[in-house]
């Protein structure tokens, strides 16, 4: 274990993956002069994403065998069905290494030349955050999303590199129809945090968010303002986790009788939150 950290704050920089994935979109549209635009997400939760993905002409596929999106299953299923070939394909769903190779790699091969897969949760700061299994109730927890973009760092020819906002968005394009891509399961698979710190991240392809040539103000403005919600919801329903659990403890410590006077003070709490 290393109780060394990387110190980035992701909350304080308004460019997170929804508007870089707008952005790009917008890019193919412009350059290819394309009408229609097939974007597949996989990994969809609560659609917070999802949702915020909107232009003209798009046909959106988003893949979760839980909750969002509009196909109800597990990624590998859908790539075996799969006929369709994409301009866009964001992947979050498993943060577990073997499962993102796999969706990488599946992506990779439904992506059109000149087309993008970006990849959510590359950057750990600490061994909480990256470690497997996932600890109780961790946010935000990026798993070892890490190794799969060590894998793509391998081939100098394969473009990609990892914006550093919102835990790290990798952004891999298709310049070429064949990519070599080199697995290195034999070196990773058993690595943890202490070796991405001192070894992985001085060699990865960073670059400041603030270096996208020509954001687009108007995804700027409405997708900054989306993120400090999203992030305002998280921390009242953290308040609320604390909440219940003192309660549950002041429950077995004390008596009912004080445990139904916190839980009116909870109740008038609770209308008073807006979500």
């Amino acid at each position: 274990i290393s109780f060394k950290n990387l110190s980035y704050e992701w909350k304080k920089n308004p460019i997170n993956r929804t508007v870089i994935i707008n952005y790009i979109i917008k890019k193919i549209i412009d350059k290819n002069k394309i009408n229609n635009i097939n974007y597949l997400e996989i990994g969809c939760f609560d659609n917070a994403n999802f949702n915020n993905i909107n232009f003209k002409n798009i046909n959106k596929i988003g893949v979760d065998p839980v909750s969002g999106g509009n196909l109800r299953s597990t990624s590998d299923k859908f790539f075996l069905k799969n006929k369709t070939r994409f301009h866009c394909i964001f992947i979050d769903g498993s943060h577990i290494y073997e499962q993102v190779q796999k969706d990488f790699l599946n992506s990779l091969k439904f992506l059109e030349k000149g087309g993008y897969i970006i990849l959510h949760d590359c950057i750990p700061r600490n061994f909480i955050e990256e470690n497997i299994p996932r600890f109780p109730s961790n946010k935000p927890w990026t798993g070892d999303v890490w190794k799969v973009c060590m894998e793509i760092n391998k081939n100098p020819e394969m473009n990609f590199k990892i914006l550093m906002c919102d835990n790290g968005v990798g952004v891999f394009k298709k310049d070429k129809d064949n990519n070599n891509y080199y697995k290195l399961n034999y070196i990773l698979k058993n690595k943890r945090f202490k070796y991405f710190l001192n070894y992985c991240f001085p060699k990865l392809k960073k670059i400041e968010v603030n270096s996208i040539d020509k954001l687009n103000g108007y995804i700027w403005k409405k997708y900054a303002v989306y993120w400090k919600k999203e992030d305002k919801t998280k921390e009242n329903k953290y308040t609320i986790y604390i909440i219940l659990f003192m309660f549950w403890i002041s429950y077995q410590k004390y008596n009912k009788e004080k445990m139904n006077e916190g839980l009116n003070i909870f109740y008038k709490f609770f209308k008073s939150l807006k979500f």
